[in-house]
């Protein structure tokens, strides 16, 4: 065990003893600790508040749609909500069945739907659910090219689900202008961990046009 794992777990708000020398490092031990709690705590917080605005969101898309709607369209509402709950398992199935429904049928997917996920596609707390069904649309939804490949753009940045962003790029085909920025390549190039030889490169370094 380490000395600050032993202070956070026994000596927070101990009663029992007096420190017999300079406490000021464990009390930064202590205080970094209450902070990184508040924070958790926050951030817990947040995501709720997050889930409980998207579900009201789609909760009122599918009533007011719901007289004109095609059944599967209701479907891919009822899903982007699960996709949204609290329950994981829950999530992870809609997000599966989303993905199927882009694949069968992207157009039912509603502007409200489509926002959402675009925007929740570079979360960290979502990009591992909404980014497989951006795959799923990109190349399907031509009117939605520009809005894919800047996202995809976007989560590259953030170094999150580079593999998924570069599927979303791949897809897209000719939406798509090449080459790509240096920064991309090179957020690229870092998360496959790509290193640098011993001693370098032997002449000038490798090119991705």
């Amino acid at each position: 065990m380490s000395i600050p794992t032993f202070l956070v777990e026994n000596c927070s708000g101990c009663p029992h003893h007096e420190p017999n020398g300079d406490s000021s490092w464990g009390d930064q031990v202590l205080a970094l600790h209450q902070k990184q709690l508040r924070e958790n705590e926050d951030a817990k917080r947040e995501r709720i508040g997050q889930l409980t605005r998207l579900r009201e969101q789609l909760q009122r898309l599918p009533h007011d749609a719901i007289a004109t709607s095609e059944v599967t369209e209701r479907q891919i509402l009822v899903f982007s909500e699960e996709l949204f709950s609290h329950d994981e398992s829950r999530q992870t199935h809609a997000a599966d069945l989303l993905s199927q429904s882009a694949r069968i049928a992207p157009e039912l997917f509603p502007p409200l739907v489509i926002d959402i996920l675009l925007e929740q596609a570079v979360s960290d707390d979502f990009a591992a659910l909404c980014l497989p069904i951006c795959v799923e649309l990109a190349g399907r939804r031509l009117d939605l090219g520009s809005r894919l490949k800047d996202t995809a753009l976007a989560v590259i940045e953030k170094g999150i689900r580079s593999e998924l962003a570069s599927q979303i790029l791949l897809r897209l085909g000719g939406e798509m202008e090449y080459p790509v920025t240096a920064e991309v390549i090179r957020k690229l190039v870092l998360h496959q961990q790509h290193v640098l030889p011993v001693g370098g490169w032997s002449g000038d370094p490798p090119e991705y046009p």
